[in-house]
């Protein structure tokens, strides 16, 4: 194993895994990007057991440079783990960065008539949310209940959606929301959920 070899495979963990970590935190925060994070996933994980062979091999004659990659091999391992949880401080702090315009809204839409809808009516998106919200939706399945969908991120492939949702019922649960057709549902704060299908 050639010096030459152990340097390329720590520059491509290193590369590789910076990478990975930026499209994981990316996609976690908004939601998009589902198959360019999947091909820096997998990017980084045939490089990651490339450069493992090539730790292995050539530990006993490049001590030095075997010990850069033996530090790059954890270090990115370690921060790709947890990368996702990164990503979603991020989205939350996104959420209480315009929970507000939100919450205004939901106050506008409340005033509205209380006629029950039982389908998902189009609302129009705010400006003060265009930048993160995409599409708002309105649902009243009983007189006095209205829920409110604000979809933010963009459209996945497959189509998922990630929405905040209001939810007047104040005795919500994450469970309850689950049953609701949402493959995962998060609390936020009262009335407001994390959701994706």
């Amino acid at each position: 194993m050639s010096l030459r070899t152990v340097r390329i495979a720590s520059a491509a963990v290193l590369l590789t895994g910076v990478a990975c970590v930026v499209s994981e935190i990316a996609f976690q925060r908004t939601k998009r990007g589902t198959y360019v994070s999947l091909f820096y996933m997998a990017l980084f994980a045939i490089t990651w057991i490339v450069g493992v062979v090539v730790f292995i091999r050539s530990v006993r004659k490049w001590r030095s440079w075997s010990a850069i990659l033996g530090g790059l091999l954890f270090i990115t391992a370690a921060v790709s783990y947890v990368a996702p949880v990164f990503g979603v401080k991020l989205r939350d702090r996104d959420f209480a960065t315009h929970v507000a315009a939100m919450e205004t809204t939901v106050a506008q839409l409340r005033q509205l008539p209380d006629s029950v809808l039982d389908t998902l009516r189009f609302e129009p998106v705010p400006p003060a949310l265009r930048d993160v919200v995409y599409r708002v939706m309105t649902q009243r399945p009983r007189r006095g209940e209205l829920s409110v969908f604000f979809f933010y991120g963009g459209m996945m492939l497959p189509p998922r959606h990630a929405v905040w949702l209001y939810t007047a019922d104040s005795s919500a649960t994450a469970e309850t929301v689950r049953q609701g057709g949402w493959r995962i549902a998060r609390p936020l704060r009262a009335h407001w959920f994390d959701v994706q299908d």
